[in-house]
């Protein structure tokens, strides 16, 4: 993959504002929100060796979920990422906990979203590269919602995770990426135990037939917060927009033909795609976009 120059980051990120204006869940004061998150993501000159940030976008298949991320090196995210915080005026709670994760983990990959549904702007960070699980359990509290994803993991060997992620504000929460191991079919079976067991929902046959023509990567994405699970997600790499869309309707879900058009506004390609179920609530499909030419070709999450 070839190092973006400032103009390739210009454009991506022109690409992204034109792209606000056909999604009707970003509400004309959401404008800014999403404005001052794109000003807080570094540009070549301002990261080590002149590279871009690694953009991504996480569509609701109905257009009814939106999420911009960003991540890169931590030299040239953090500086800016504190900026950005401080201006949102963050707690220190949440501050106390970004230096201790940065602490425990020195991860190479880090930096922010900002995401829009319900009528709501929400924001936070994040980081990428696999660890232990073990090692970020403890930050979770101890709270019956860490306990069964514990109990779960152990269960079913899950040892490692590839992503983290935070919200901050008045609603925080957690969310890991945790790496299923085994074949594909080992796979969908600890996905499926995982929807049934920390969330008490169901990984229909549908959605186990859409992830398993995908590549046999799979993981699931567990969001914490409040001191319970709120939301499981299967993900899975590389599925073509026909795969996504004959899940949705299937699954009698809507799926926004202006997904395809987004798309094309940005020149992007799709990543992956998430299943998920929340707490007190039905499917949702989410389709991850890799925007621009150092686009992030994982999972985003965080719908």
């Amino acid at each position: 993959m070839s190092t973006p120059t400032l103009q390739d980051s210009l454009n991506t990120r022109l690409a992204l504002q034109i792209s606000l204006s056909s999604l009707p869940v970003v509400e004309e004061w959401m404008d800014a929100d999403f404005d001052r998150w794109l000003e807080s993501v570094p540009l070549p000159p301002e990261m080590p060796a002149g590279e871009g940030a690694a953009f991504s976008v996480a569509l609701g298949s109905d257009l009814s979920r939106l999420r911009w991320g960003a991540t890169g090196h931590p030299a040239g995210f953090i500086p800016k990422m504190s900026t950005y915080f401080q201006a949102l005026e963050t707690s220190g709670e949440d501050i106390e906990l970004i230096n201790k994760v940065g602490g425990t983990f020195e991860p190479g990959d880090v930096g922010t979203w900002v995401a829009a549904g319900a009528g709501a702007v929400t924001t936070g960070w994040q980081f990428r590269n696999e660890f232990d699980l073990a090692q970020v359990q403890a930050l979770f509290g101890d709270h019956e919602g860490a306990r069964r994803l514990d109990r779960w993991a152990a269960a079913r060997g899950v040892t490692r995770f590839g992503r983290f992620a935070q919200g901050v504000g008045a609603r925080p929460f957690t969310e890991v990426e945790l790496r299923l191991p085994g074949a594909i079919d080992d796979q969908l079976d600890a996905a499926e135990a995982g929807f049934r067991d920390l969330l008490g929902a169901e990984l229909s046959p549908d959605a186990r037939r859409a992830l398993r023509a995908s590549r046999p990567d799979l993981a699931l994405a567990v969001r914490i917060g409040g001191g319970a699970i709120e939301r499981v997600a299967a993900v899975a790499a590389g599925p073509g927009l026909d795969v996504v869309s004959e899940l949705c309707k299937d699954a009698g879900l809507g799926f926004d033909g202006d997904v395809s058009n987004i798309q094309g506004t940005l020149s992007a390609d799709v990543a992956s795609f998430e299943y998920a179920r929340v707490r007190d609530g039905g499917p949702q499909v989410d389709i991850h976009l890799a925007v621009g030419a150092a686009g992030d070709l994982r999972s985003p999450g965080l719908n």
